[in-house]
């Protein structure tokens, strides 16, 4: 699976209900740096800051967090982290 995949491709199999969110919650994210990617913010938290933070962070414990949907997708956390900071590269 790759980010720019629409929420519904690439899944089938048990679980495709769970499997179809997770799958939204990700491509949301993704979509949603690469429309703020290139924002200027004067204070306080952006949105790009929050999704900077959800996707770096290692908390596993939570359902949504980043590392939890990318297990539960059987995703490398690490190929979608390599997108993000390809993106926010080019965008700084």
């Amino acid at each position: 699976m790759r980010v720019d995949d629409q929420p519904s491709d690439c899944i089938e199999g048990p679980g495709v209900p769970e499997r179809r969110l997770m799958s939204a919650i990700l491509w949301e994210a993704f979509h949603s740096l690469q429309r703020n990617a290139g924002s200027r913010y004067l204070r306080g938290e952006s949105p790009l800051d929050e999704l900077l933070d959800w996707f770096g962070s290692d908390q596993a414990d939570y359902v949504f967090s980043f590392r939890s949907i990318c297990s539960y997708l059987e995703i490398d956390p690490a190929r979608i982290r390599h997108q993000v900071g390809a993106l926010t590269t080019t965008n700084a």
